[in-house]
């Protein structure tokens, strides 16, 4: 069984950049109750957002 070299698969496509991510979980933690956020919520609102710009 051959193992695809790196150069051959295309690992991000389809994928948000680090950039995008960056302004999202950004984005999210600026609206946040920091209080009362978790690790989850912050997941979930940043999945939301990334998924409905695909």
């Amino acid at each position: 069984m051959l193992i695809p070299l790196t150069q051959e698969m295309d690992l991000t496509s389809g994928t948000p950049s680090n950039v995008d991510l960056e302004h999202t979980v950004l984005g999210t933690l600026w609206t946040a109750d920091l209080n009362t956020v978790t690790k989850s919520t912050i997941n979930a609102a940043v999945n939301c957002m990334l998924l409905g710009q695909l």
